[in-house]
Formats: structure tokens, C-alpha cells, sequence
């Protein structure tokens, strides 16, 4: 008899709804998580977010870990600490603002911000490869991995080349 492949649902959201419990975004991935959970049978929640992110950020649990905390599920953090990344050889942001002569405080969305993120775009297959390192060892058979919007086709490509069967949602504009 075969074995089944694992499938992943890649969901892409806005980084705001991983840890902003009031934000409309949030509460949008909330009710999508346990939705899917309930319609795919999944059984791991996976995403982009490390300790140190939870640190920095002052966030004691993301809306995922919440989600299978509540539903009794597998849940891991996949994204790559400042460590990691020097190991990987991917600058920090603000690595990449000195080398950019960037000065000063950076809005989101503004000119700077977006020569910031295009630069650490460049390094995007490497992080994605992380992360199924991360999980590729992981006992699952219905895995949701929750990541910003702009991963899902990079880190679809990835994983359907690892024989995974993948299906993507773009929560880009999503608020509930």
C-alpha cells in the first residue's frame, strides 16, 4: 500500500495577525485557523515566528499557538533566530539598513522601508528552506503553516518539489 503524502496549507497572512490579539487581522486568522482545522482535519500548526521574535516583540503566545493550544495539536515556531541567520548567512534588517546608508527611524511602507524589504527578499529560498528542515521531520499528515503573504508561492515551490501535496490562502486583504 502507498503511503499518503502529507499536505500542507500554506496560509499567507499580514505578521500583524500572528501576535496582535485585538486586530481585525488577527481575529480573521483566528476563526480561518479553526475553520481549516476543522474541514482538513489538521493536526500541526506550524509558522513564520521564532522565540527571539516572540521576545523582541513582547508577545507571550501567537494566535497559532493559542489555536492549537485550544484544538490539542502539534504547533511549532519555524522562523530563524538573529543566530540562525548569521549561520545562514542572511543580514538582519538592520544589517541591511547600514548597508544601504539608511538612517533613522524606518515607517512602514515608506520609500526606505521598501529598498529594506526588497534587499531581504534576496535571501527569502534560504529562510524557506529553514523551515522545512523545521518541519519535515515532524509527525503530521495535515500541517497548516502560517506565513507572511509574500512566502506562498516561493515556499509552495519548495515544498511540492519535497513531494508534498500543497494548497495555498492568501489572507493579504482578510479582516473579519
Amino acid at each position: 500500500m502507498a503511503k499518503r503524502k502529507k499536505q500542507i496549507i500554506l496560509l499567507g497572512i499580514n505578521h500583524i495577525a500572528q501576535w496582535d490579539k485585538d486586530s481585525p487581522k488577527s481575529k480573521a486568522l483566528r476563526k480561518k485557523l479553526l475553520e481549516i482545522s476543522k474541514t482538513h482535519n489538521i493536526d500541526f500548526i506550524a509558522e513564520e515566528f521564532s522565540k527571539e521574535a516572540l521576545s523582541l516583540n513582547g508577545v507571550k503566545k501567537t494566535t497559532c499557538q493559542e489555536i492549537a493550544e485550544l484544538l490539542k495539536i502539534n504547533y511549532k515556531l519555524c522562523d530563524l533566530d538573529s543566530k540562525e541567520r548569521k549561520k545562514c548567512g542572511i543580514p538582519l534588517r538592520s544589517e541591511v539598513k547600514t548597508l544601504l546608508g539608511i538612517k533613522g527611524l524606518v515607517l512602514e511602507g515608506r520609500k526606505e522601508d521598501k529598498l529594506i524589504e526588497t534587499e531581504l527578499r534576496k535571501y527569502d529560498s534560504i529562510r524557506e528552506n529553514c523551515w522545512l528542515e523545521k518541519i519535515k521531520n515532524e509527525d503530521f499528515l495535515n500541517l497548516v503553516f502560517v506565513c507572511g503573504f509574500s512566502h506562498l508561492q516561493g515556499f509552495k515551490s519548495i515544498l511540492v518539489n519535497n513531494r508534498y501535496n500543497v494548497s495555498t490562502i492568501n489572507m493579504e486583504n482578510y479582516e473579519d
